[in-house]
């Protein structure tokens, strides 16, 4: 317990200090920077940016010297500085200790200082274009090309990509469109086979019916044919009773016409 103690005074007379430069954490391993306290975080400033760490995740802290005090110090001493030499030096000694987060905005302080400054300009990825300093992007829009579609290209190149895409966007409507008329008449097909079928079944019924009728001696009618069937039976049997004919139950045929008069 008195270990932990004095542990914990110690960690917060370094961190205090800011002067921390080895944070050694319970997996081993070992972050070299400048270390803080934020609430219950320790977070260190390295060459390449800041990580945060819990505090019981943290074994020790080691005092030590690193890169960055002495960047730090040199930053401040140039800080109100009119000269962009000072700062292209300190981008220069930046990048020669593997401080790289600390070059580009040293470059872009002397570029402020002084816009044409040939060496900050480069570093940043400037080139000199007809007299004009330019990033790449600028000199490709300069030289007739475009960002499209994920690289450059021409407008012409542009066009084309555009008309190919129109045209499978339309070959797929049409392909779309092709499969919906299919559907459509496959449709139209099952319905007329199923309303065929439907009516061979009906006219096959009418026809069981009319044989049937024909086997007990009547006859089937439907409609407006039974109405015309009857009457023109009861015709056929006025006339048949005024000749003086008779009509006799079938046996094997519909109907049998003896002659005969009655009075």
């Amino acid at each position: 317990m008195r270990r932990t103690a004095l542990t914990g005074l110690a960690l917060a007379a370094v961190i205090g200090s800011a002067w921390a430069d080895e944070v050694t954490l319970k997996n081993g391993r070992k972050v070299v920077g400048i270390a803080r306290e934020e609430g219950d975080r320790i977070l260190v400033e390295t060459a390449i940016g800041t990580v945060g760490f819990r505090k019981p995740e943290v074994v020790a802290i080691t005092p030590g010297r690193t890169a960055l005090h002495e960047y730090r110090e040199k930053a401040a001493s140039i800080r109100e500085s009119r000269n962009a030499q000072d700062f292209l030096d300190l981008a220069r000694w930046s990048r020669a200790n593997g401080l790289v987060r600390y070059v580009r905005p040293n470059y872009l302080r002397a570029l402020e200082l002084e816009p044409n400054l040939e060496e900050a300009r480069r570093e940043l990825g400037y080139t000199l274009h007809e007299g004009r300093w330019m990033t790449a992007a600028e000199v490709r829009r300069a030289e007739g090309y475009m960002w499209f579609d994920g690289r450059w290209m021409t407008e012409l190149e542009k066009e084309l990509i555009l008309r190919r895409r129109l045209a499978a966007q339309e070959a797929r409507e049409a392909a779309e469109e092709e499969r919906r008329r299919r559907r459509e008449e496959e449709r139209e097909l099952r319905r007329r086979a199923t309303q065929d079928y439907l009516d061979r079944l009906q006219e096959e019924r009418r026809r069981d019916q009319d044989r049937a009728a024909r086997r007990s001696g009547y006859r089937s009618y439907r409609g407006e044919e039974c109405d015309r069937g009857v009457s023109s039976a009861l015709d056929v049997l006025g006339f048949l009773s005024v000749m003086g004919w008779r009509l006799v139950p079938p046996t094997a045929t519909p109907f049998r016409i003896i002659p005969g008069w009655t009075r």
